[in-house]
């Protein structure tokens, strides 16, 4: 990938993060969104996805991230089972109403929240409320901060069932 215009980046980041919402394991998308971080800095999460790429891509893929894992993780200091901790076996449900894709303050509290229960050896399991299209979706640079398999079940408003029911 060639160097982007610095008024762009912001642009691509976005149109990568949505397309992973779609795609969470492709590893194309993984490793853009790995170079991009990469470029703007935040070396953590770029190592994450770097790592995220080369678990679910290709060989051409692997060898990509096997180049630049070392890199950053010399610069960090930490390796990459630092910055992503194993699957617990003690397991917690964790309610939300508001989650990822959508962003604000609800959702940086349940987001922090799942990011560390593996540290202290809890698997979160998410029940959160699938919203509609006419909420916000700008939260998706949360998904850097979760576990690539962290498992999540959406379950859908009562309203809006409500609302197809009466066709309103």
């Amino acid at each position: 990938m060639s160097e982007l215009p610095e008024n762009t980046t912001i642009t691509k980041e976005e149109a990568v993060r949505k397309s992973l919402v779609r795609e969470p394991h492709n590893p194309e998308h993984l490793l853009n969104l790995a170079r991009i971080l990469a470029q703007k800095g935040a070396l953590s999460n770029s190592l994450r996805y770097y790592a995220r790429a080369n678990k679910f891509g290709n060989d051409k893929v692997s060898l990509i991230c096997q180049d630049e894992i070392p890199k950053i993780e010399k610069i960090l200091g930490k390796s990459v089972k630092e910055v992503m901790p194993e699957k617990a076996e003690k397991r917690v449900l964790v309610i939300a109403n508001t989650y990822p894709p959508e962003s604000g303050s609800g959702v940086q509290h349940t987001v922090k929240l799942v990011k560390y229960l593996r540290y202290f050896g809890w698997e979160p399991v998410v029940l959160a409320l699938q919203k509609t299209k006419r909420h916000f979706d700008k939260g998706y640079e949360y998904f850097d901060e979760l576990p690539d398999d962290l498992e999540v079940i959406l379950v859908p408003v009562i309203e809006n069932v409500l609302f197809k029911m009466l066709k309103i």
